[in-house]
């Protein structure tokens, strides 16, 4: 080798490696401008900030505080799952003031809305599709649950995130079988797990076509076991902690489930009957079973995975409809379209088809993908936001406490007013109050020990929604309408309904015996 085509070959090593450190730190800045971007979006979009992520803040602003309801709240309820709180706990506690209401949970959620665009352009970028990654990737942007899920401050993204974690990283482990693909998708399973109960249903099917393709696999069935214990570990531990939680917390290691036989039928739900609500689910199962089919003919393990994880979130729907259990604010759909998207870019990926062809035929679906998704009764109206809403929620809760201070002063100046449920974090914040107690878990017989010579008020929501999960509702079945023997109905403000505690009259004191005399 003479010495030019030495330093040619030197000089063309430098400027790989020097191209490579270029692409690395555009790559680090425009994740940081990508985070920036989604949060002034959250910002900008502020007053669209949902109860979630009032209620999210308000129990970190009580777990900082090292109350008893803060604690309670993390854990008792599986519609209010611990992850994203503690998530979000950090960036609470450093704003944890009112006047930054919503601030923390939209930092969290642009961090995670930034994640999910950077793994999927990743995983397009894997597979080698070229500009089309790009295009896919801003029709994600684009769409509205991705939009929405940026400026109300929920964990929907989270989840996406989490979500899209666990699908990568059971692809490539089925196509590379390499340990920390496994790794990954045990991870995110665990999370996910802890993040979101409705992507439970969605998990299980996930591991079964992991079981299905260690036990069917000629190359991994040796592995087996090995396997199984990598991945579900973690799961299972994720889900021993939050049994250990409840049982130390709440005294019942199965609290945060017992919802299951009582609240399901009685709590409102969303009917998929309802075009708004299954237009997503649709577009996702329509985009899955497209990847399905193409991957099948192919003979391609890892494409139909792809595919059959991006059904199975309608799957996840259609069991939680079943049940009166599908509410607003799940992830499903998002999870539904996002995955759809990914096992797209994934077969145009492995599909013959190159250049501007390609380019054509990505630009074309994804234009088609985000029109539909905004055409859809139930996609929200970005171009005409809805100014101010946030503060006219404010308003309403304050109206309303300031109601029930002044009803039940007026009745009693020894009053305690007993606010049920996750909502009381939105109605009377998480400060201490002489007058509101936060009851996650109403006890009759412990209130009138505590509260002796008090007149007791207990404030529940309405059973709509993820209101109908909380425990006073199984705890009571029936309450809400009908009252009880020690609860009776006092007023109503809105959603929230007032009733009196009557304390049952102690029980008659026995005789004492009769002395006798010497």
């Amino acid at each position: 080798m003479t010495a030019q085509q030495m330093t040619a070959q030197q000089t063309t090593a430098q400027q790989t490696t020097a191209g490579r450190a270029l692409s690395r730190r555009l790559r680090r800045w425009g994740v940081l401008l990508l985070f920036v971007l989604l949060l002034c979006l959250g910002l900008l979009g502020g007053d669209r900030l949902g109860e979630e992520a009032v209620v999210r803040e308000g129990i970190c602003r009580a777990l900082t505080a090292n109350t008893t309801a803060g604690r309670q709240a993390l854990v008792c309820s599986a519609w209010w799952a611990p992850f994203p709180t503690l998530v979000g706990l950090v960036p609470a506690a450093v704003l944890g003031t009112d006047e930054t209401m919503g601030v923390s949970s939209l930092l969290v959620g642009a961090a995670f809305g930034a994640a999910v665009l950077l793994l999927f352009h990743g995983m397009l970028r894997r597979w080698e599709l070229g500009a089309g990654r790009i295009v896919l990737t801003a029709a994600l942007a684009a769409s509205p649950g991705f939009l929405q899920a940026c400026c109300d401050g929920s964990s929907i993204l989270l989840a996406g995130f989490l979500a899209l974690l666990t699908a990568c990283g059971l692809l490539l482990w089925a196509r590379h079988m390499r340990l920390r693909f496994l790794v990954m998708l045990a991870v995110g399973a665990a999370l996910t797990l802890l993040s979101s109960l409705d992507m439970a249903v969605w998990l299980a099917f996930a591991f079964l076509l992991l079981i299905a393709g260690q036990v069917f696999g000629a190359d991994s069935r040796a592995q087996t076991e090995a396997v199984l214990i990598v991945a579900l570990a973690p799961a299972v531990y994720a889900a021993g902690v939050w049994l250990l939680l409840n049982w130390l917390i709440m005294g019942d290691a199965l609290y945060f489930l017992r919802w299951l036989r009582f609240a399901g039928p009685q709590a409102g739900t969303v009917s998929l009957a309802q075009a708004g609500a299954a237009a997503p689910y649709a577009l996702g199962a329509v985009l899955g079973a497209g990847v399905f089919l193409f991957a099948a003919f192919r003979k391609d393990p890892a494409g139909c995975t792809l595919g059959l994880l991006a059904l199975a979130c309608p799957v996840t729907a259609v069991v939680l409809a079943s049940g009166r259990y599908l509410l607003g604010g799940s992830p499903a759909p998002f999870c539904s379209v996002l995955l759809g998207l990914l096992g797209v870019g994934y077969s145009i990926g492995r599909s013959a088809a190159r250049g501007h062809r390609r380019l054509f035929g990505t630009a074309l679906l994804a234009v088609v993908v985000t029109g539909l998704s905004y055409t859809h009764p139930g996609a929200p109206e970005f171009a005409a936001p809805d100014r101010g809403a946030r503060d006219r929620a404010r308003a309403v809760a304050g109206a309303v406490q300031a109601s029930v201070r002044r009803h039940v002063l007026r009745r009693s100046p020894c009053a305690k007013v007993f606010v049920c449920g996750y909502g009381s974090f939105s109605l009377v914040g998480s400060r201490e109050d002489p007058l509101f107690l936060h009851a996650l878990d109403f006890n009759l017989n412990k209130a009138l020990q505590d509260y002796p010579g008090h007149t007791l008020y207990v404030l529940v929501q309405r059973p709509a929604g993820r209101a109908g999960m909380d425990s006073i509702h199984w705890q009571a079945p029936g309450l809400f309408v009908l009252g009880s023997q020690a609860m009776l109905y006092d007023n109503d403000w809105g959603p929230w309904r007032l009733f009196e505690v009557f304390a049952p009259p102690a029980p008659a004191a026995p005789p004492a015996p009769a002395s006798r005399a010497p």
